[in-house]
């Protein structure tokens, strides 16, 4: 095996990885949503509840930024190499639906959103944990 196609099956074995946790860890953020209110209750200081929040949902984007830039990664050695060698159907599969996931274009000098359902998935996450914050130190 060529230096080229060991990178590649270890770039996918690590994106397979960190797709286990973060989904893992999507699973136990979405099961504690109850739990979070009653934790951050308990906590009462503003900056340790957004500590908290942090620690539940901010590491998990985290997570899964990593996790994308791991897949971008996966699919530029795998668009490299697939003229060179054949890349095995397993590891090309874990890139074939993906696209590269830029939000905005920039036209002169004002951006455009182009990818309008990612966009409205972040800000109704980042919506949705301001009102959680906001509502738990109004407490």
């Amino acid at each position: 095996m060529n230096p080229v196609q060991s990178k590649i099956e270890q770039t996918a074995k690590e994106y397979l990885t960190y797709k286990a946790l973060a989904d893992k860890e999507a699973e136990i953020v979405k099961k504690d949503k109850d739990n979070f209110a009653k934790k951050a209750e308990q906590v009462g200081d503003e900056d340790a509840i957004y500590e908290l929040y942090f620690d539940s949902y901010g590491s998990l984007e985290l997570l899964i930024k990593d996790m994308l830039l791991l897949k971008t990664k996966l699919y530029n050695q795998i668009e490299l190499a697939k003229d060179v060698f054949e890349v095995p159907k397993e590891i090309s599969a874990l890139v074939e639906d993906f696209k590269q996931p830029l939000m905005f274009a920039i036209i002169g000098d004002e951006k455009k959103i182009i990818e309008l359902e990612l966009y409205n998935q972040y800000r109704n996450q980042y919506v949705a944990g301001a009102k959680q914050i906001a509502k738990l130190n109004s407490k």
